[in-house]
């Protein structure tokens, strides 16, 4: 009675007594599905790329990952997730109301706040109301006045700047008798 080989074992001598366990590449285990009949068909597995004939299985670096077995080349974590460790089989998502600005980012702290959310001190993303403080100037046509100078009535964007928005504060306090935290 003739059976497959199981996962991670392959045979190619017919009528083989034994199945042989896929070989340590690069000192990571091989993976096989059940009834690999050739060494050459053991993979690097999930989180590793790279191949049994060249010897080598090479861990996925910090922003990439690789879900399947097989030869096919890490890939960048797409956007919204991040990745810190190495040899990942996926991505963690950054939290709700953030995202990252490109592929294959490395640590949370890629994960930036969307308008009108600020991160607070216990990890989550919180929803905040605009300010004045919040902005900075535009001209007519949407582009940047100067960095933290008065505008038209109205006419503001969210500033990317702690200094913008702390110039924007003291001014705004200066007038409302408030002032900057």
């Amino acid at each position: 009675n003739c059976t497959n080989c199981s996962a991670n074992f392959y045979s190619d001598v017919p009528a083989a007594a034994f199945c042989t366990v896929c070989p340590t590449v690069s000192g990571v285990q091989t993976v096989s599905p059940p009834g690999t009949s050739n060494r050459q068909d053991c993979q690097c597995p999930p989180g590793y790329s790279g191949t049994v004939a060249s010897d080598t299985c090479e861990a996925c670096n910090p922003g990439e990952f690789k879900a399947m077995p097989g030869s096919d080349n890490c890939k960048p974590c797409p956007l919204n997730t991040f990745m810190t460790g190495s040899a990942a089989v996926n991505c963690t998502d950054c939290l709700q109301h953030s995202f990252t600005e490109t592929t294959g980012s490395t640590e949370r702290a890629h994960c930036l706040c969307k308008s009108g959310f600020k991160h607070d001190t216990g990890g989550d993303f919180v929803e905040i109301v605009i300010t004045q403080a919040d902005l900075k100037p535009i001209d007519e046509n949407g582009n940047d006045k100067s960095a933290c100078t008065t505008s038209d009535p109205g006419k503001f964007q969210l500033a990317r700047t702690e200094d913008c928005r702390k110039k924007m504060a003291e001014e705004m306090g200066t007038k409302t008798g408030m002032a900057y935290k």
